[in-house]
């Protein structure tokens, strides 16, 4: 039986219950048939062929993660998971989130978090008053639906040894603050997109370093506060308005 939508919508996935997210496998459904094909997917140890397992329907219901406490980001207990946006009926969370297990997560204002491991994430919100922080880890952006990262509180970095990559396809929409400040420049390495705002700014707190690569929406303010002898790098850029402090 089709719970919902036609026969041509049937998918076929697997759950990785580690890491808590259904992995889809490449299929083809034919309505006339009645047949569900999986064409690639099952093999080796990712589901042996001489294996027994569960079939079952299932809805694809959205899983939604929001900061709820001041920590790292690869604590759950730093995270609540609901169904929906509004986050009714929200419960703590088993795993943290990444790339795969969701369709959204809100960094909440008085919930800051860190990243200090190896996170890869789609679909981040960084709301009004709220800090995201890339401290000795790395964050990737990955490429999904719609844009991948955006900022109306605060993004910055404050380690060495911080690593932000947003990945070919990625998009990341500054309409708050993205700072860079430690002693030792971090790196930002964007082979997607990182737009500045109009009334965004970009704040580069480091001696020497690179001003990443980004698009300068008119009214948005590159401003450099760390330079203490030694310019950075990316100055060749088209800004809309460059302060030195």
């Amino acid at each position: 039986d089709i719970v919902v939508g036609p026969e041509t919508s049937l998918k076929g996935n697997i759950y990785n219950s580690t890491g808590s997210y259904w992995t889809e496998l490449a299929a083809t459904s034919s309505a006339a048939a009645n047949v569900l094909t999986i064409t690639s997917g099952i093999s080796g140890s990712f589901m042996p062929t001489n294996g027994t397992y569960d079939i079952t329907g299932r809805i694809d219901v959205p899983t939604y993660y929001q900061s709820v406490a001041t920590g790292s980001w690869s604590t759950a207990s730093n995270w609540e998971i609901a169904d929906n946006l509004s986050f009714t009926g929200a419960i703590v969370a088993s795993t943290p989130p990444n790339n795969l297990n969701n369709a959204g997560i809100f960094i909440r204002s008085g919930s800051p978090i860190t990243v200090s491991s190896t996170v890869t994430a789609d679909q981040v919100t960084v709301d009004a008053s709220a800090v995201l922080t890339v401290g000795a880890g790395t964050l990737t952006i990955a490429n999904g639906t719609g844009t991948d990262l955006t900022v109306t509180g605060t993004l910055q970095t404050n380690s060495a040894s911080a690593n932000l990559i947003i990945n070919a396809g990625a998009t990341a929409q500054v309409d708050g603050l993205f700072k860079e400040t430690t002693a030792v420049p971090a790196a930002v390495t964007a082979t997607g997109t990182i737009t500045i705002g109009a009334a965004a700014t970009y704040e580069h707190n480091v001696n020497a370093g690179t001003i990443p690569t980004c698009t300068w929406t008119t009214g948005s303010t590159c401003l450099l506060t760390g330079i203490t002898g030694n310019a950075p790098g990316g100055l060749g850029q088209s800004f809309s308005n460059f302060t030195v402090n």
